[in-house]
């Protein structure tokens, strides 16, 4: 996958402040992949650094996410938007993403599905269901 598949890619900002913590992002094909060193307080769900980088994401036209129990350790993303998201499919092969739906013909998926996604995938007109869950 080269990021032609995907629209307005940009590289992860060095976004600096007085933050508790420290962003260790890499860039994606899709977008940025990020994990956080910060000290968990369970009451704040969301470090300001964390929140700094998902705000960026979406003022760049990214989709911030993340998986498992989204506390700072885990895995975050910002996925930019595939071209052909929202397009008819009958496979995945004809998307930058995962052809989904329900019955023989999908939909191109707009972001990356990930491991942790529910979605069922459309092979050749038969459809494959990932019900895998992380939380």
């Amino acid at each position: 996958m080269t990021n032609n598949y995907v629209v307005g890619l940009q590289e992860y900002p060095q976004i600096t402040g007085n933050f508790s913590g420290q962003a260790m992002c890499s860039n994606e094909d899709t977008g940025w992949y990020c994990r956080f060193n910060v000290s968990e307080d369970m009451r704040i769900p969301y470090p300001p650094i964390v929140e700094a980088y998902g705000h960026k994401c979406q003022e760049m036209g990214g989709e911030w996410n993340c998986y498992g129990w989204c506390t700072p350790s885990y895995n975050h993303y910002c996925d930019f938007r595939y071209k052909d998201g929202g397009h008819l499919c009958i496979s995945s092969l004809q998307c930058g993403g995962k052809c989904a739906g329900v019955f023989g013909i999908g939909i191109c998926s707009e972001y990356p599905l990930r491991f942790c996604d529910s979605y069922t995938e459309i092979f050749f007109g038969v459809p494959i269901s990932n019900e895998v869950f992380c939380d």
